[in-house]
């Protein structure tokens, strides 16, 4: 290899191990502090040190003269990488502060540290990352990319050296104060910024879709169903698919109130797993067609499997918390009026007024409104979920199976609560009766309306059978945000009550 073939090499690993890092540190930031963050001093997508870093450790371990093996030991390569990095980790950190006044990153709170910028600990870790680079990913990568002609590489470096001059010109102008002067070349830092911005929340989609997809199936196998990682991850506020292509939403049938959040339901039935996930807002529909008349060719058993769906939607919100809530009252009113035209759309299907009504409750019930100031249940959605995975039983129906069952379990954790659902909602008469006696009057009347509709009221019809409980209890996420934390063993009990 003669000096142009090796300049050009050592150009293309320097952005290639830089942009490496910045990814690197996107997701560490993004674990760390649950949301995306565009790390790095640059606009652009790269963290100069990582590819510094790497190109002195590929090269620092070829000129070293190797044992008659042929390949150097682990062991030099981990003394070696952690020498390096962490020389480059603290003269770059000092450089970085002197010119931008700004910590990239500050060992301040690590013990034995040197001035915040480099600390024993962080220096292991480097001589891992090189024994890890050097052993498995550069090989992969320095075979991967051996195809390039070498003409391709000369012209990709050259654009990535203009452009990585331009935004370090840039970044230090603007450190400095110098940007006001450097008007072109600062709009073009802007342009990198946003590049950078998005690439960020690509990456930060992906990590989050490999999760998701497969990752949290596993952990949820091995570490349990209780595991402070699992609700963790479930609570990650990224801004998932920014940039995915827009939704429009036409219904045709009410319940889920798609046509207004940003929910999503993954299943994987080779682990019998249904896993729900609500993601930010830019994912929501861009527009939404609600018209009754679209709705009007549904079978009736999935018609009145969505109408409970929403019931369940707005009584997993409403019983959960023990203020006086506004929240509170507008649930009131909406499942007054689900159960008023529920009752009309079941006799006469085509009844535009009793189906429109629905479809609008569908989307109060579930486009966050009535969630505020509220810490919501979702327990019996769970149950119903992992019943579902199970099964492959509607999902309405489920949760028409396990609701009373769930709530019944709960009353006296939730008493005042039941009680006012049982006045407010079904009218119950208090006079000469106990709090208890009131809230399951309700549950009583509840009960019979959803015989009234034709809703499944047990387990045993969607095909549940008892040596199913455990592996549905094993299947079902415990949340934290209604009346009582359920056990294991609770949720035994309730399938049980079910059946």
């Amino acid at each position: 290899m003669n000096l142009t073939e090796l300049a050009v090499k050592t150009v293309y690993w320097f952005f290639l191990y830089g942009f490496i890092g910045w990814g690197v540190e996107v997701v560490y930031a993004a674990v760390k502090t649950h949301k995306l963050v565009n790390r790095g001093f640059l606009c652009g997508p790269i963290c100069p040190i990582y590819g510094f870093g790497m190109v002195g450790l590929i090269y620092s371990v070829s000129l070293i003269p190797m044992p008659d093996s042929g390949s150097m030991s682990a062991v030099a390569i981990f003394f070696i990488g952690m020498i390096l990095t962490t020389a480059i980790e603290l003269v770059g950190g000092w450089a970085l502060f002197k010119i931008y006044h700004i910590r990239w990153w500050d060992y301040s709170n690590m013990k034995f540290n040197l001035g915040g910028y480099i600390c024993p600990q962080f220096s292991l870790l480097w001589g891992l990352g090189s024994v890890l680079m050097i052993k498995v990913v550069h090989p992969l990568l320095a075979r991967g990319s051996s195809p390039m002609p070498f003409n391709i590489m000369l012209i990709v470096d050259v654009v990535l050296l203009v452009l990585f001059v331009v935004d370090v010109a840039a970044s230090t102008a603007a450190a400095i104060g110098l940007n006001k002067y450097l008007r072109e070349i600062d709009e073009l830092r802007a342009k990198l910024r946003v590049t950078s911005d998005k690439l960020t929340t690509v990456l930060g989609n992906v990590v989050v879709m490999i999760v998701f997809i497969r990752l949290l199936p596993i952990a949820m196998k091995f570490i349990g169903k209780n595991s402070k990682f699992l609700t963790s991850m479930m609570r990650i506020p990224f801004k998932y698919l920014y940039y995915s292509l827009p939704v429009g939403c036409v219904l045709t049938m009410v319940g889920t109130g798609s046509e207004m959040n940003a929910g999503s339901v993954i299943t994987n039935h080779e682990q019998k797993l249904k896993i729900g996930h609500v993601f930010g807002e830019e994912v929501m529909p861009k527009f939404s067609i609600l018209n009754p008349v679209f709705t009007f060719t549904l079978p009736k058993y999935q018609m009145i499997a969505g109408f409970f769906d929403i019931m369940s939607h707005i009584l997993e919100q409403y019983f959960s918390g023990t203020d006086d809530n506004t929240s509170d009252y507008l649930m009131e009113g909406l499942l007054k009026s689900l159960i008023h035209s529920a009752k009309i759309a079941v006799e006469n299907p085509k009844d535009y007024e009793a189906r429109s009504n629905i479809m609008w409750i569908a989307t109060w019930a579930l486009n966050t409104l009535v969630e505020k100031g509220k810490t919501t249940d979702w327990e019996v959605h769970m149950i119903g979920q992992a019943v579902g995975a199970y099964t492959d039983a509607t999902h309405g129906m489920t949760l028409s199976a396990v609701s009373l069952p769930y709530y019944r379990y709960i009353l006296q954790a939730g008493l005042p609560k039941f009680k006012r659902y049982a006045m407010n909602v079904w009218d119950v008469c208090p006079d000469g009766k106990t709090d208890e006696q009131i809230a399951e009057e309700g549950l009583a009347c509840m009960e019979a309306y959803m015989k009234q509709l034709g809703l499944v009221m047990n387990l045993t019809d969607l095909g549940v059978t008892e040596d199913m409980l455990e592996g549905i209890a094993d299947a079902t996420l415990i949340m934290t945000g209604g009346y009582q934390v359920l056990t294991h063993e609770d949720v035994v009990a309730i399938l049980k009550q079910a059946l």
